[in-house]
Parts: C-alpha cells; sequence; structure tokens
C-alpha cells in the first residue's frame, strides 16, 4: 500500500508468506484494516506465518485503524508502524546539508518538505525549513538539501533530521488479538494512538514498545506522545526475557544507549490486566 488514501481492506486472511503480510509506506493516509487474519488455516498447525511483520508502517501521513483482527505465529512484530529518521549530515554552505548514508526509499525527501534539524539526543535546535531544491547521489548514498531559509550556523555531524511530510499519527488499535510471534506485539513510535480492548498473549518479547530509536541497521520513530492504553490483557508475553523483561517498553536510543532528552511524552495506562509474566524481571512491567 503506498500512497493510497481512504482505503479499507476488510476481511482478508493470510495463511503463509515468505516476508511481512500488509505493508504501507509513501503519503498513504486514512486507512484500515477490518477484520483481517494472519493465521494457521483452519484444523492446521503451523510453526510459522509470515517470516516478517505482520504489519508495517515505514511512514506515512496517518488516519490508521485497525480493528478486530487476529494475528499470529509470524516470525517478527505483530505490528510495527513508525516514520523514518535520518542521522548524520555536514553542512556544506549557508542553507545546503548533505545528508550522508542515506537510503532514498526509507528517507525520501522532495522540494517543499519541512525538515526539523534535531541534535544527536533528539533534543530540539529551533530550526525547521523548507526545502528548495533535493539532490539524491544514489552512488555515494547521500542526497543534498537545499533551504529556503539559511540554516543556523552550527550544525552538529550527528543531526538527526525529521521529515515533517509524514507523520502516522492519529492510530486505533481495537479489539485485536496479537498472539505467538516471535517478537514484538506492537510497535508504537507515533502521536495520538489509542490502544484499546486488545489481547496479547505469548509475544516472545514486549507486548507493546513505544521507542525512538537511531542506531546503524535503522532510525525510526519521532518520538511517541499522547498515547491512551486501555482495557488490554497481557498474558504471558516477554517469554524470551528481552529488555530486560519489560511487558510493556518506553524509551529513546542513540546507538543502542538510553538518551536523556525526555522524548516521550502523555502516555497513559488505564484498566490493563497482565497475566503469568514469565520474563526474568517479572515484577518490573514497566
Amino acid at each position: 500500500m503506498a500512497s493510497n488514501t481512504h482505503l479499507s481492506i476488510q476481511y482478508v486472511t493470510i495463511f503463509s508468506f515468505p516476508g511481512m503480510g500488509f505493508i504501507s509506506g509513501g503519503d498513504q493516509h486514512h486507512f484500515e484494516l477490518l477484520h483481517c487474519r494472519i493465521t494457521n488455516p483452519d484444523q492446521e498447525r503451523r510453526p510459522i506465518t509470515t517470516t516478517a511483520d505482520g504489519f508495517y508502517v515505514t511512514q506515512s501521513q496517518g488516519y490508521i485503524r485497525l480493528e478486530g483482527r487476529d494475528f499470529g505465529y509470524m516470525g517478527d512484530d505483530c505490528v510495527n508502524i513508525h516514520d523514518n529518521v535520518h542521522s548524520g549530515v555536514r553542512r556544506v554552505a549557508p542553507n545546503t546539508l548533505v545528508a550522508e548514508h542515506i537510503v532514498p526509499s526509507t528517507c525520501p525527501y522532495a522540494e517543499g518538505d519541512l525538515v526539523e534539524i534535531r541534535n544527536g539526543d533528539y533534543s530540539p535546535t529551533g530550526f525547521t525549513g523548507k526545502l528548495k531544491a533535493v539532490t539524491p547521489d544514489y552512488k555515494r548514498s547521500e542526497a543534498t538539501l537545499v533551504f529556503e531559509n539559511q540554516l543556523p550556523s552550527q550544525v552538529n555531524p550527528d543531526a538527526i533530521l525529521f521529515n515533517h511530510r509524514y507523520g502516522s499519527r492519529n492510530c486505533i488499535i481495537r479489539d485485536c488479538y496479537f498472539h505467538e510471534n516471535r517478537a514484538r506485539g506492537v510497535l508504537c513510535n507515533t502521536a495520538d494512538w489509542l490502544v484499546e480492548g486488545n489481547r496479547f498473549f505469548h509475544n516472545q518479547q514486549a507486548a507493546i514498545l513505544l521507542i525512538a530509536d537511531v542506531g546503524p541497521g535503522w532510525s525510526e520513530g519521532f518520538g511517541a506522545s499522547n498515547i491512551v492504553v486501555r482495557n488490554n490483557r497481557f498474558e504471558s508475553t516477554n517469554c524470551v526475557g528481552a529488555g530486560d523483561g519489560t511487558v510493556i517498553g518506553l524509551r529513546a536510543t542513540i546507538n543502542g544507549e538510553t538518551t536523556h532528552y525526555p522524548l516521550l511524552e502523555n502516555i497513559w495506562f488505564e484498566n490493563n490486566q497482565f497475566q503469568e509474566m514469565t520474563g526474568p524481571n517479572n515484577r518490573d512491567l514497566l
């Protein structure tokens, strides 16, 4: 699903696929999956369904609804919704940056995009500018970004870029069953979420992960904010004890190290049930 609008996918079942189940990217917005399943065929028991994530949003313009879904036995996360960020720049002119080591498919830039420059710990620099021109250099894995206005006099090489053309916000995940997969249940890396009335069962790692993560493998998340998690049931999650056995993980990291800047904010948990936590630190639910 790439750059669709007002799209509804209903009653679709995936039994097996060598990769991800449902994938979305680009300028996608206002879309939903209702009563979709990733599961075994009736009367059959297989070790795996999809070998990777069940539902994966690499970037979008938000307004996403997942309701009445049954996702199980994946080789990775049940749901991963995020927007990509980019780390690593060099200032080559008063209004020009080069984004280094970039993957154009995961961090596209275009004329007219509003790009915010953050410090290397996610803290704001106070600068957001509109792009006047973009010149990619695919051989060097770089993109030259020319801004309409002048950049700060000093931009650190480890600066992080947020492209606000994207924002996978306003998500509803309701009355779903996420179970027996080989990673996390739901990765919630954006703003304005309602996670309500779901059942999480035997996810090998954290049931819910609210994280911004910049590293050599991937750089994801503007930071979770304004999140409501209520009336959910968590059973036997994080059975392998990943991340110190957390059931719900909240953190922002740079190359594996926790940042001190408080990127995550306004996160509310209400009336959730926790049962049979099997991780090594099951006294610590959060």
